[in-house]
């Protein structure tokens, strides 16, 4: 027989689940290379939907023998995508995803999040959209030795809860998360 468990925590992704920012960032990469006179591929992209920034500007890099480093590179991309978050441009919130979470914050959950995107990145979204209230938690690519798809993210958010994984859903849109 099945036990019912009670749900206490829900746990979001940010890119993807909360914002519609992937094709931000696929256009985003596409510029930092094209700076280099590399052609961004589909292919390069999608295998690291969900990961960190430093594990695809390593492969990019290595890929293309690009001359900067990978924190050089990482950081030519983060200003640009800072600066299109700033002007609201090309990023939005996911369709009802604003209603949904004030939905669930009225029904008593805790709400947080586990992104592979950095702290700043993070700060930044939440000050943009005003979530930084809403949101109780959130475990970011800076707090973890290993990125999704290692559940350390996860396990962070549940350990500072103090409840059982049971008791929790994730919301994740990548294959890597």
């Amino acid at each position: 027989m099945e036990q019912k468990t009670d749900l206490k925590v829900v746990i979001f992704d940010m890119d993807g689940t909360l914002i519609d920012s992937e094709r931000l960032h696929k256009l985003v990469q596409s510029d930092v290379l094209a700076k280099f006179g590399v052609k961004f591929l589909d292919d390069d992209y999608v295998e690291f939907v969900g990961k960190r920034a430093s594990e695809l500007w390593e492969f990019l890099k290595e890929k293309y023998n690009l001359a900067p480093s990978v924190d050089e590179l990482i950081s030519m991309n983060r200003k640009e995508y800072y600066e299109f978050l700033k002007r609201k441009e090309g990023v939005f919130l996911m369709d009802g995803v604003f209603d949904f979470i004030i939905d669930l914050k009225k029904r008593g959950l805790f709400l947080a999040i586990g992104t592979s995107a950095s702290r700043r990145t993070l700060d930044l979204v939440l000050d943009v959209f005003n979530l930084r209230n809403v949101f109780d938690f959130s475990v970011t690519a800076d707090d973890v030795k290993f990125g999704k798809p290692n559940p350390e993210v996860f396990l962070k958010i549940v350990d500072y809860f103090g409840v059982n994984p049971d008791n929790c859903v994730v919301f994740e849109d990548a294959l890597h998360g």
